[in-house]
């Protein structure tokens, strides 16, 4: 076993701050490694109906397992007002659990946890914009974010062809087409409680167990955050302990630091 650190290239004095937190975290099988973007284009997939693309993206998602990550990440406040671009790390161990960490220069800008127990944000002020509510714009983010990268759940999926693609809805208001030729969601769309919509364009990428995102475009009442992915791993081994938000994390539902 080895331990992955997904962190750019940095020199000796940026290392030894980017290496810290996330990337140390992170264990692989030996032999697993990042890759870069996949092949394209994506593979066609034949199928029949829509019981038969159900089934097809339920086996799809339960093979993939965990995903580790590295990206580029740009977020934009409500404010309009806009972060430089950041190198980050991504982990999720396909359960509900995410963590994401963005850094400038190896200085860490914002670290992001979700779990079943909660979300918690540890961001610089620069990433939390200048409403009254500086992390209601990253949690909003992060609550759905975390949930597409983990998969939604396509059981509970009501599917409907439309021409040669698919729409898909669920009981919480998530809706998504999904591209018929390749079976990947191209836009997911969220109408929240409020009435808001959170939209989410996606492009993908072919690994060797399956497609993964290219990159991911999310527009909302939290602003704009775009992801570019460009080196993935998917299926390895993930140490529990990288989804241990750090002690300065808040809670951003009830605004309650992270325990120890």
């Amino acid at each position: 076993m080895r331990a992955l650190a997904l962190t750019p290239a940095l020199s000796r004095g940026e290392r030894g701050q980017g290496i810290v937190g996330l990337g140390v975290l992170l264990v692989l099988a030996s032999g697993c490694a990042l890759v870069p973007g996949g092949v394209e284009p994506l593979p066609t997939v034949a199928w029949t109906d829509v019981e038969d693309a159900r089934q097809i993206l339920t086996e799809r998602q339960a093979s993939r397992g965990t995903v580790q990550a590295r990206l580029t990440l740009r977020f934009t406040g409500p404010d309009g007002e806009a972060s430089p671009r950041l190198d980050a790390a991504l982990a999720g161990d396909g359960d509900g659990r995410l963590r994401l960490r963005a850094w400038k220069l190896g200085q860490s800008m914002f670290d992001l946890t979700a779990t079943p127990d909660g979300v918690f944000v540890a961001a610089r002020d620069e990433m939390r914009g200048s409403g009254d509510d500086p992390q209601r714009g990253l949690s909003g983010l992060t609550g759905r974010l975390g949930e597409l990268l983990s998969g939604p759940d396509w059981q509970t999926a009501t599917l409907s062809r439309v021409g040669g693609d698919l729409q898909a809805a669920w009981p919480d208001g998530l809706r998504a087409e999904v591209d018929g030729r390749t079976l990947t969601p191209r836009r997911f769309v969220v109408t929240t409680d409020d009435g808001e919509s959170i939209t989410v364009d996606t492009t993908w990428s072919a690994y060797a167990t399956g497609p993964w995102y290219r990159t991911i475009a999310a527009l909302g009442p939290f602003g704009e955050a775009e992801l570019d992915f460009t080196g993935v791993t998917l299926g390895g081994a993930l140490n529990p302990r990288a989804f241990v938000p750090p002690r300065r994390a808040v809670r951003v539902d009830t605004t309650q630091a992270a325990t120890p």
